[in-house]
């Protein structure tokens, strides 16, 4: 009953256009001059990939928190 639970929990956070979760950082790869693509393990969402923008500014707030095997609280969005 608790796993039902738990996989209804993330089908409805699924179909939400933000997504909150715990993650730590695998891999990132310059995109274009600025940003990043991101690929997160999360524990709710499993394998993430995500584009940091900005990320790849001197002085971006996001440049610290893309560096590989940071431990995260992420907040993605989508369109």
């Amino acid at each position: 009953m608790s796993v039902l639970l738990s996989v209804i929990a993330q089908v409805r956070a699924l179909t939400r256009r933000h997504l909150r979760s715990q993650a730590i950082v695998l891999r990132t790869t310059p995109t274009g001059e600025i940003h990043r693509l991101v690929t997160f393990l999360s524990p709710s969402f499993g394998l993430v990939r995500a584009i940091a923008y900005g990320a790849a500014k001197t002085t971006s707030r996001l440049r610290l928190a893309t560096l590989l095997f940071i431990h995260a609280d992420l907040r993605l969005y989508r369109d």
